[in-house]
């Protein structure tokens, strides 16, 4: 009996897919773009990028397969853009292959890019409201011993 247990999770085990959650990434606009897979298993996985179909092997570098916390995998691929005018960015396209599932393919297209260089304002709204609270602040403590010093006497 133990050994059908034991047989049945093995078979769960080695027959185990988890699909990738796929991200275009990009730490500034002058950066590479990366795709990012995670989240999948086994860590059997081919990720590259592809322009017009063809798989690309220059302007690419490739990462390692990393483990994540839960025991799924994660891996990264950064396509260097620096020569490639925007407008022909339609043209690629990051391919994640893994056993058991169909292909995923995210297109190169600029509104799906994650990065740190989005919008300032906000930055700018924190830090005057910031200021602001302070000399409020200040303000007061100067109020209230301008009104101890008129008071003492």
């Amino acid at each position: 009996d133990w050994l059908k247990k034991f047989l049945a999770y093995g078979k769960s085990t080695l027959q185990r897919t988890e699909r990738p959650r796929v991200s275009l990434l990009q730490r500034s606009p002058s950066s590479p773009v990366v795709c990012h897979a995670t989240g999948f298993y086994p860590n059997r996985v081919v990720v590259f990028w592809r322009r017009d179909g063809q798989e690309l092997h220059e302007q690419v570098d490739p990462g390692e397969v990393l483990p994540n916390h839960d025991g799924t995998f994660q891996v990264s691929v950064d396509l260097d853009l620096t020569a490639v005018p925007q407008e022909d960015w339609e043209r690629y396209e990051c391919v994640v292959q893994l056993k058991g599932i169909e292909d995923i393919s995210t297109p190169l297209d600029p509104a799906l890019i994650r990065t740190n260089g989005g919008d300032k304002s906000h930055i700018l709204a924190f830090i005057l409201t910031g200021v602001a609270v302070l000399a409020v602040v200040a303000a007061a403590v100067v109020g209230v011993f301008l009104y101890r010093e008129r008071n003492v006497y």
